[in-house]
């Protein structure tokens, strides 16, 4: 049997524990563009975050960080199977509890950050910790908007876009939705729904 196949055998567990370690940082990898926007975004780096900014706002953006993952996956994959001259079905085979902890940790590690870590984040981060908006703006008008966001780190798009917006007084992120605070003397709904943003992500009023 050829020594690399047989150093193979001899120590599983260091090949199943690389495939997990590598399948976390495939995971993580592609999220760092979002992580880094939404640090950014929180500390003000505005000259940063505009770098990253064309990026993020492209509305395949989940797909992409998918693809990107899986990506480096597979090369890390491929380089593994050929530095152990194991490119070959046999060698796929062999090496097939690397290759499912590696794919199955990249899957679990996305799902988390898309749907836990993300969320938390953007949630915590946008939080206004001891103030009642409602009661600050209770004398304007409010509208809460669904934005059809690939994640919850792209709401800080939404927030600064609306941000900008002449007449709008603050945004505040409510679970999946988005509070609109305005003065209608100023601005109206349909202005706010005909944003530039809006044209690469759909929103629509829910109340």
């Amino acid at each position: 049997m050829p020594k690399d196949i047989c150093d193979h055998d001899i120590k599983p567990k260091n090949h199943h524990k690389k495939g997990f370690v590598m399948g976390v940082v495939y995971g993580i990898l592609p999220h760092s563009f979002c992580i880094a926007f939404a640090a950014l975004s929180i500390f003000g780096a505005t000259t940063a975050t505009s770098l990253i900014y064309p990026l993020v706002e492209n509305k395949h953006f989940g797909q992409i960080m998918i693809l990107i993952a899986f990506t480096f996956a597979t090369l890390s994959a491929v380089f593994h199977l050929a530095s152990h001259k194991m490119f070959s079905w046999a060698g796929i085979k062999k090496s097939w509890r690397y290759l499912v902890i590696l794919y199955v940790t990249t899957i679990v590690v996305n799902l988390i950050l898309f749907f836990a870590i993300s969320p938390s984040f953007t949630r915590f981060a946008l939080d206004k910790k001891g103030v009642d908006v409602e009661e600050i703006y209770s004398g304007f008008s409010k509208v809460t908007l669904e934005v059809n966001i690939p994640c919850s780190a792209h709401a800080f798009l939404v927030t600064d876009a609306l941000g900008k917006l002449d007449g709008v007084k603050d945004v505040k992120l409510n679970g999946t939705y988005f509070d609109v605070f305005y003065d209608k003397e100023v601005v109206s709904v349909d202005k706010i729904l005909s944003i530039d943003l809006f044209k690469e992500y759909s929103a629509k009023v829910i109340k």
